[in-house]
């Protein structure tokens, strides 16, 4: 169960019990929201198609697909960049650091992954209230299935002037979003639907309370045994081409190792020569104003 957000057992093993129980919260509510999700695009599919095909194609289709996007969202909610910013601040006065800090919390990032959670909320809210309510959900459609059948006899003169195949597609058409309004403009409904919003949204308030736990320390342990892990592949690398370049161009007598600008390739964050700016105080800048 472990792996199904990404987790390293041998990594996992290592956590103190306060931190494994959150993971636990957020595996299993993953898991809940799972199968919500293909109880609510199986009922969107009955309510599409009024058909078993249909309710097994959308439970398994649009199931796979908000699984894989929620699992992606979950997934990059616990690993860490492996290169960090080099931030240099211009005031060290402690209220700006808080309000960098806060900050840190929107990001572009957090905002597309937000935007996505919460289009799969919404997606699976309605049906899953149409689903609890399926009596009232039938008798909407019918009713407007009736509305739009009496409408368009009206257009043709009369029931007698249809043809059979426009009778029997208006009789057999279903109106989905029809009835997702009918609950939009209910108060107590869009409660419900608010109430499933939040219920879809679960795992990921738990991956904002371990991400914000600075006694945590999975994200960062699991940063660094990728590091090593991408250091050791980029040596291993390096280390193949120097000796086919040694092979072929004897001649050659410069290392690869010596080429790169970087000292931390292959992330390439750090220059080898680079010039550390150094920050005036208002003091020698009111001296140098004066000088001029």
């Amino acid at each position: 169960m472990k792996k199904i957000i990404g987790l390293d057992p041998d990594l996992f093993a290592q956590l103190s019990g306060n931190e494994r129980f959150m993971y636990h919260c957020t595996i299993w509510s993953f898991v809940a929201v799972i199968v919500l999700s293909i109880v609510s695009n199986g009922y969107f599919g009955w309510m599409m198609t009024a058909s078993w095909l249909g309710v097994v194609s959308m439970a398994f289709l649009m199931g796979f697909i908000h699984f894989s996007i929620l699992r992606i969202a979950i997934i990059t909610m616990i690993s860490l960049p492996l290169v960090k910013k080099n931030e240099v601040s211009l005031v060290k006065a402690s209220r700006w650091k808080k309000v960098l800090a806060f900050g840190s919390w929107f990001t572009f990032a957090n905002g597309v992954r937000w935007i996505f959670v919460g289009c799969i909320a919404v997606s699976m809210a309605f049906p899953l209230v149409s689903a609890f309510h399926h009596t009232s959900s039938q008798d909407m459609n019918r009713q407007k299935r009736m509305e739009v059948f009496q409408a368009s006899a009206e257009k043709q003169g009369g029931q007698s002037n249809m043809s059979v195949a426009l009778k029997r597609e208006l009789l057999q058409a279903n109106y989905p979003f029809y009835v997702f309004r009918q609950w939009w403009s209910n108060a107590g409904k869009r409660a419900e639907i608010g109430f499933w919003m939040i219920m879809v949204a679960f795992p990921f308030f738990f991956m904002v309370v371990i991400k914000h736990n600075k006694s945590f320390v999975y994200a960062q342990r699991a940063s660094e045994k990728a590091i090593r892990d991408i250091q050791i592949d980029y040596a291993e690398t390096l280390e193949e081409s120097q000796l086919r370049l040694s092979q072929r161009f004897p001649f050659y007598s410069k290392r690869l190792q010596d080429l790169s600008p970087y000292e931390d390739a292959p992330f390439n964050s750090i220059l080898k020569q680079t010039k550390q700016r150094e920050w005036g105080t208002d003091v020698s800048w009111n001296q140098w104003v004066k000088a001029l």
